[in-house]
């Protein structure tokens, strides 16, 4: 073998060797540089939705609403009220207005009765009274007129008398009064007189 040849048996192992070497070197320096460069974080989690079912556990229930209690009928009696007036021939007082207020008491179902006779003397209806000019001045000049409470019963306001003031010529009071609804528009009026004469007549507003 000459030295030629041996040279190149020397070196090709030193090739093959360094070779080698200089490839782990480049795969070493590689693999560095991937685990320096820096890596994407991930991104947060949205935070998940509580199903619909637990939802609905977690909001209270609505508070029950108070009952309301409808409030009362208006009492029919009220439409009543007000000033009524009427007319008749009364025997021994002449020809007489009866004017009649009704109000409403604070007491509940309880009215209040203002009722006045203002009468003018007829000879025909008062006799020898109606001729006599004192007699007729007095009768025109000194009505009946009483104070009165009064409740429904039977459809009807029945009204008792709590204080009289004045009486007729002949000293006579009312004592009580019933006022019956008569037709739309009028109250038929019917009152007592203790031991005299008592009377009726139709009233309207």
């Amino acid at each position: 073998m000459t030295k030629q040849q041996q040279k190149l048996l020397l070196i090709i192992p030193v090739v093959i060797i360094g070779s080698y070497i200089v490839k782990s070197i480049v795969i070493t320096a590689l693999q560095v540089m991937f685990y320096q460069q820096p890596r994407p974080r991930p991104a947060p989690k949205a935070p998940t939705k509580a199903p619909a079912a637990a939802v609905k556990a977690v909001v209270p229930p609505p508070s029950p609403q108070p009952v309301k209690t409808p409030p009362p009928p208006p009492d029919p009696w009220l439409r009543f009220l007000g000033v009524w007036h009427g007319q008749a021939a009364l025997d021994g007082r002449g020809i007489c207005d009866l004017h009649f207020e009704i109000r409403k008491s604070q007491a509940p179902g309880v009215f209040l009765g203002f009722s006045r006779f203002s009468c003018d003397s007829s000879q025909a209806l008062m006799g020898k009274a109606g001729a006599d000019p004192r007699s007729a001045l007095m009768n025109r000049m000194n009505p009946n007129a009483a104070i009165l409470t009064g409740t429904v019963k039977d459809g009807a306001l029945h009204f008792k008398a709590d204080k009289d003031i004045g009486g007729d010529i002949h000293g006579c009071t009312v004592t009580s009064f019933t006022l019956t609804p008569f037709g739309a528009y009028q109250l038929a009026a019917e009152w007592e007189a203790g031991k005299c004469q008592g009377g009726n007549m139709l009233l309207w507003r």
